[in-house]
């Protein structure tokens, strides 16, 4: 594919990312602070890094991206290629990964970009989940703190993850929630969905005040000051 056909094409892609819900606006990081090499893998997974390496090879079998930290130098990638790059290897982001949620920043070599993120989902593997550059309206660092914004009907907290399992709780809306594990359970759609495709959806596993797992949508990040972002992105469900 030629160099002004893989910029179109993500170009728009990226685009479309956008506009979806979720996090912080993206940062191009320098070549160096990315790191470039398999050696630099096989450290990371030693290092514990293991899930998020599985989840940003996914993302790069999806994206068709790279991973490299030089991706964003016109020599190292003449095609123009999408670049994936670490925003952050600190200890918080494996805990995070393990917890099912990984953040990468994902941009084009012609500026511009959006952090995606990724989702475990009950098999163990990694599929998008949604990317964007506002604020996060969920909890993207497990374990982490975030609550409830359910429309005023509050939320109820189940044995399992599935609108079918038995309500062991129900909790107000604002209610504060600590939550440890995220799972999804259907994928969103990287770049335009297709004609009827749905949202992704996914589910919080909580540990206080109630043991037990929450619908996504339900979650709000405590550095949220209230519901009203969340009921201007998602409405009030």
């Amino acid at each position: 594919m030629t160099h002004r056909a893989w910029s179109g094409r993500w170009l728009g892609v990226v685009g479309a990312v956008l506009a979806l819900t979720g996090a912080a606006a993206f940062q191009r990081p320098s070549p160096a602070a990315a790191g470039t090499s398999e050696r630099r893998d096989v450290t990371l997974a030693q290092d514990g890094h293991a899930e998020w390496l599985a989840a940003r090879d996914a993302l790069a079998a999806l994206t068709g991206a790279l991973t490299d930290g030089d991706c964003y130098d016109s020599t190292a990638n003449p095609e123009r290629r999408p670049c994936i790059v670490a925003l952050d290897l600190g200890s918080g982001v494996d805990e995070t990964a393990r917890r099912g949620i990984a953040v990468f920043g994902f941009g084009v070599p012609e500026g511009g970009g959006a952090r995606v993120v990724m989702g475990r989902d009950g098999a163990g593997t990694w599929q998008f989940w949604f990317g964007t550059q506002q604020a996060s309206v969920y909890p993207l660092s497990l374990p982490g703190a975030a609550f409830v914004c359910a429309g005023g009907a509050g939320v109820n907290v189940r044995l399992a993850p599935a609108l079918d399992a038995p309500i062991v709780d129900t909790l107000p809306d604002l209610t504060a929630m600590t939550v440890e594990e995220f799972l999804l359970r259907a994928p969103g759609a990287f770049g335009p969905p297709p004609p009827g495709a749905g949202r992704p959806s996914g589910w919080y596993r909580i540990s206080a005040p109630a043991a037990g797992w929450v619908y996504m949508d339900m979650v709000v990040d405590a550095a949220q000051p209230d519901c009203a972002f969340h009921d201007a992105v998602l409405g009030t469900r």
